[in-house]
């Protein structure tokens, strides 16, 4: 989740800002939530003059974290699990609150958490970890990739958040170099 980005750093041929109105000037700390997207023509910016390295996304707020992924996030990076339900045939999805044709893969941080949910319509899945190197490296963009959403901490109702993956996943990283920090 990137909150706020140095514009000025960015090359952006073409006039991408430019004909959005905006110069780059002044956005030191932008929050993009105040960039008009919709005016901005992305056919005219360049990806591959962008430099990921003057993207700021240690800027995160956590406050801005809906508190059950915050939980979450603190609870999977320090316990290093995360916990899913499986069946011999596949992991448990649901449609998407959101979007009824989005598919979201829940996952919880606590096996007693995902233990209350199986049952139901997934009374024949069991509890199974996902340890969190594999979720950060394989699980998180492989459910990209799908085109999947992350259900967070679901309750016996089958309701809680959704987040992107990649999201979550660059949250996670985020908190665990932080946790590194404090140790360091």
């Amino acid at each position: 989740m990137i909150k706020r980005t140095d514009f000025d750093s960015m090359d952006f041929e073409g006039g991408g800002l430019d004909a959005a109105g905006l110069d780059g000037s002044g956005l030191e700390d932008a929050d993009l939530e105040d960039v008009d997207l919709e005016n901005i023509d992305l056919d005219d910016i360049d990806l591959e003059d962008i430099d990921l390295e003057d993207i700021d996304l240690d800027d995160t707020d956590e406050q801005s974290l809906d508190p059950d992924i915050l939980r979450f996030i603190e609870e999977v990076a320090e316990t290093g699990m995360a916990w899913g339900l499986e069946h011999p045939e596949g992991w448990a999805l649901s449609s998407g609150s959101e979007d009824s044709e989005t598919l979201v893969m829940p996952l919880w941080s606590r096996q007693e958490d995902a233990s209350a949910c199986a049952s139901d319509d997934w009374s024949a899945y069991s509890v199974a970890s996902i340890g969190l190197d594999e979720l950060l490296e394989f699980w998180l963009v492989g459910l990209h990739d799908d085109g999947y959403r992350v259900g967070i901490n679901w309750d016996t109702e089958l309701e809680g958040s959704e987040i992107p993956p990649l999201e979550l996943q660059a949250d996670l990283e985020r908190v665990i170099d932080e946790m590194d920090s404090k140790e360091g």
